[in-house]
């Protein structure tokens, strides 16, 4: 993920990882914080289950996302929805990003 500021661009680390059948990207923010969102909800099939995430991916360029049900989803659960690039090829890299406030990341994370 990448924050357009004055010019300068923030890359967070991260890494996407398996969870009970589903994928989450994991983000490591200042002060040992993590910011984590369900990847591509709705592949595989079950991962529409909403637990221990603080956003909810709406678009990369890999997986077809039903929008309209990942839009619902995070409304109800007051979750953010981010783009990922899900570069699985380096020309893929920053295809989508987001522009969020840092600290609205910090103030969610666990």
């Amino acid at each position: 993920m990448a924050r357009s500021f004055n010019n300068e661009v923030l890359i967070i680390p991260g890494q996407e990882i398996d969870i009970k059948g589903r994928q989450e990207v994991e983000l490591y923010l200042p002060n040992g914080a993590t910011f984590r969102f369900l990847a591509h909800p709705g592949f595989p099939a079950n991962s529409y289950v909403i637990e221990n995430v603080q956003g909810l991916e709406i678009e990369n360029d890999l997986h077809v996302i039903d929008k309209e049900r990942v839009r619902a989803l995070a409304e109800e659960h007051d979750l953010l929805l981010l783009s990922n690039s899900d570069a699985h090829r380096i020309d893929w890299i920053g295809r989508y990003y987001n522009e969020i406030d840092l600290e609205e990341l910090i103030a969610r994370a666990k």
